[in-house]
């Protein structure tokens, strides 16, 4: 306190001397305060994020009670706390990473880490052409880089029966401005659901969303264009996010509830747009859109009860091992799928 003290009258004085030689002190002193708040702002974060780690108690989101961290259900109001992170390195993670919560977060650090090991596997092979299509698969891969991590083709998923690449695509991108329009989407939509459903509930909504967008593309896209063209990218599971906000929204009503609806419809045009301008799926968009949607019927915010909040639980448990799974399918088929190309 005393070094603060010290350093705002050395401010203040050379402020002064400023203002009497012609100069602007008063921005000096606005630069100062501005650079103080922000370092307190900071010491404040790292306390924050401190006590994410150390701390013993979670907050109830229904009656702001404190429980214990490892408490399931509120003791006083009942509410289920299975969304609410407990102290601990989840915690940690979420007040870390600013603009995201921890699913989102997860996600994100996902399906950049696959496009590195794509890039590290396979090296990066830049697309032929031209225009905005080919800037949207900067930094892309070959047709056997993207085989070999699990691209989405009809004829390998429903006649050789390698259903784990119903899973796989949903964590594959083009290239880099790919990767990071869905991350970004992701990021800006993700958060709001989260903190509305929880990340359990999230979760298995992205994934079926995802599933619902790949079933959309390979099913409608072959008839579109007549040839077995892979299915890769999060966008049809971003889309199921943006479907389930716009169904909130609408049942939520109110101005907040209006604007979001406005928002996610917002999303939707621009999107679905863009994807006509690149040549992107936009079967998958609209497919993970409408799963998306259909969740949002049926799904209630806020806290669950205990029982319901153990149903989730497992489905979010039973979606990770899924993906886990799909991956390790298509890690050990990699040589027949290269072989079978060449």
């Amino acid at each position: 306190m005393e070094q603060g003290n010290a350093g705002d009258r050395f401010v203040e004085a050379l402020a002064d001397l400023l203002t009497r030689v012609g100069l602007n002190g008063t921005r000096l002193k606005w630069r100062w305060r501005n650079w103080r708040s922000s370092r307190a702002e900071a010491a404040d974060q790292r306390d924050n994020r401190l006590r994410s780690v150390t701390g013993k108690f979670k907050m109830c989101p229904a009656c702001r009670s404190l429980v214990p961290g490892g408490d399931s259900a509120c003791a006083e109001c009942g509410a289920s706390l299975t969304a609410v992170r407990a102290p601990g390195a989840a915690r940690f993670l979420a007040n870390s990473l600013p603009a995201t919560r921890s699913l989102v977060a997860i996600l994100v650090t996902v399906n950049v880490a696959v496009y590195i090991l794509m890039g590290l596997a396979g090296g990066f092979a830049q697309p032929r052409g031209g225009g905005i299509s080919s800037l949207f698969s900067l930094f892309g891969f070959d047709v056997f880089t993207l085989a070999r991590f699990g691209s989405g083709y009809y004829t390998w998923i429903f006649v050789y029966g390698e259903y784990w690449r119903l899973f796989t695509p949903l964590f594959i991108h083009a290239g880099l401005i790919h990767l990071f329009f869905n991350c970004y989407v992701l990021m800006q939509v993700g958060r709001l659901i989260e903190d509305e459903f929880g990340s359990q509930r999230t979760w298995v909504v992205y994934l079926a969303s995802g599933l619902c967008g790949g079933f959309a593309s390979n099913l409608i896209q072959p008839l579109i264009t007549r040839s077995d063209i892979p299915y890769i990218g999060a966008s049809g599971a971003v889309f199921g996010l943006i479907g389930l906000a716009m169904v909130y929204g609408w049942r939520r009503g109110g101005p907040q509830g209006n604007a979001i609806m406005r928002s996610m419809m917002t999303w939707t045009i621009y999107i679905l747009l863009f994807g006509f301008l690149v040549g992107a799926d936009n079967s998958a968009h609209i497919g993970g859109l409408l799963g998306g949607a259909a969740c949002g019927l049926v799904l209630q915010g806020g806290p669950m009860k205990p029982q319901v909040a153990a149903v989730w639980r497992v489905a979010a448990v039973v979606g990770i091992g899924a993906c886990l799974w799909a991956f390790f399918m298509a890690a050990i088929h990699g040589p027949e799928v290269i072989a079978r190309m060449r």
